[in-house]
């Protein structure tokens, strides 16, 4: 029996770093597996990959021992709620390896170098915290201010992912990560997102589109093969620029394209500064977090904002002065153009009174300090139509009732994280009257049998009783 060193890696005597072996290991890798295909074990390349689960974990160590490890081409597909966007989604098989990197070794050493207030993709964190978080802030600009006037600095990157250049991110992560194996796996990862571009840009220029994706794939490989070795290997880089280039200059030979514009796409490829952070893997989300991670020092430390809330590219500032959050928009303005991004033109100045907007909620802040949590009138709007589009399929057979109670008890469940009794209820009256059925409750079990004072069930009596006369037996 051979015996493996963890330590070294066989193919090039690399010597690993511990954070970076312990990620790896066959424990750590089937750990991320088990996390991996979480509520996706219907996929059918999920269910097969997991039916041998310990002898493809076993396969993919080894391919990382001996540096034969090469991610598989991504799929795409998109998405258009709450708006379009393109989605790169990895396969099992990296998602198992990327999820042990990201638990092990990216996401604990980039996260503790964030502020409370980067509310985004972390444990313990996420939507409902920000929304918290902002109530906690307006209530302290309250008591130490004495008065409900004054002033909001609000701010949206444009287009964050898709604007976000490959070197940007791989500089905050290197700054982040001590592992040099790490940081080399990850630039890998995220020089990958540079695939769908040269795809295309090859179908732009006539390449077939079933064709296209392979060699796209395999032009990126060539690419990924010259940022791992400036990390690991410096002294080699020269040798390995040439070999990945000569293999691009004979992928390109093999397509139909005309010699002018294969080497116009070769001169592309290999000097092009690709941007764009593909959504669908958990790396894009620490990778985004860290790119932004200096804006939070910078304006909690240089500017010293005491009230600021960031989740992802959208983050605010309350202060009583306008004049200063204007010099603010300015600094923030210039530091984001030094990360090669840009402000949404969405982005301003408004007064605390005409209602604090934050990720479809507005906030208002009362006289006596109070804050009240409404829900924004375009997703009230939505909903609505949403509900009688469903109407329409399901007098078709399109769908069915149990699809509509759950888009209705998820729906109802996110309006309770504010102050919208009175919403809800006009909401489960139009729900009575478009399905002739009692409405569902958000947040209420199925065991749970809900009873009015005098005993009797309020879901006969939809829109009767409200939730302060209900009792819970």
């Amino acid at each position: 029996m051979i015996i493996l060193r963890d330590s070294i890696s066989i193919s090039t005597g690399h010597i690993m770093g511990k954070e970076y072996e312990h990620a790896i290991s066959f424990h750590e890798l089937y750990k991320g597996l088990q996390k991996s295909q979480r509520n996706v074990m219907w996929k059918d390349s999920v269910a097969g990959y997991s039916i041998n689960a310990l002898k493809n974990t076993y396969k993919l160590r080894q391919s990382l021992l001996n540096g034969t490890y090469k991610m598989s081409q991504y799929q795409r597909f998109k998405i258009y709620e709450p708006k379009k966007r393109d989605i790169l989604a990895t396969r099992i098989q990296d998602r198992q390896y990327q999820r042990s990197i990201c638990d092990n070794i990216l996401y604990p050493q980039t996260t503790k170098r964030y502020i409370r207030d980067n509310c985004a993709c972390q444990k313990g964190k996420g939507v409902d915290d920000a929304l918290d978080r902002l109530a906690i802030h307006l209530r302290r600009y309250f008591r130490k201010n004495k008065t409900s006037d004054g002033w909001v600095l609000q701010c949206d990157i444009q287009k964050f992912f898709p604007s976000t250049q490959h070197v940007v991110a791989q500089k905050a992560l290197c700054r982040a990560i001590e592992d040099e194996e790490a940081v080399a796996s990850s630039c890998v990862i995220i020089e990958s997102f540079c695939t769908p571009l040269i795809e295309d840009k090859l179908i732009e220029f006539g390449v077939k589109e079933e064709n296209a994706g392979k060699i796209a794939y395999s032009l990126a490989l060539e690419r990924m093969k010259v940022i791992d070795a400036k990390i690991k290997t410096p002294g080699k880089v020269d040798e390995m620029i040439m070999i990945s280039h000569k293999k691009m200059e004979d992928l390109l030979l093999k397509t139909d394209l005309k010699l002018e514009n294969q080497e116009f796409i070769f001169e592309w490829i290999t000097r092009e500064t690709f941007s764009g952070i593909g959504l669908g893997s958990q790396v894009s989300q620490i990778t985004e977090l860290s790119v932004l991670n200096g804006l939070d020092h910078f304006i909690k430390e240089r500017l010293h904002i005491k009230h600021y809330v960031r989740y992802m590219d959208d983050f605010l500032l309350i202060h009583n002065d306008k004049k200063y959050l204007s010099y603010c928009y300015d600094e923030i303005k210039h530091y984001v153009e030094t990360l090669n991004l840009a402000l949404n033109k969405k982005s301003g100045i408004y007064r605390i009174s005409q209602g604090v907007k934050f990720l479809k909620w507005r906030y208002i802040l009362t006289n006596t300090g109070k804050v009240v949590r409404k829900m924004n009138k375009k997703s009230i709007i939505k909903q609505r139509r949403k509900m009688r589009k469903f109407k329409e399929k399901l007098e078709t057979g399109e769908i069915t009732m149990k699809a509509v109670q759950d888009n209705f008890r998820s729906w109802c469940a996110n309006a309770e994280r504010g102050n919208t009794k009175a919403m809800i209820h006009k909401m489960r009256k139009y729900y009575y009257e478009l399905y002739k059925e009692v409405a569902p409750y958000g947040n209420c079990s199925k065991k749970r049998r809900t009873v009015t004072k005098d005993g009797k069930d309020c879901r006969e009596y939809p829109g009767k009783y409200n939730r302060d006369t209900r009792k819970s037996t």
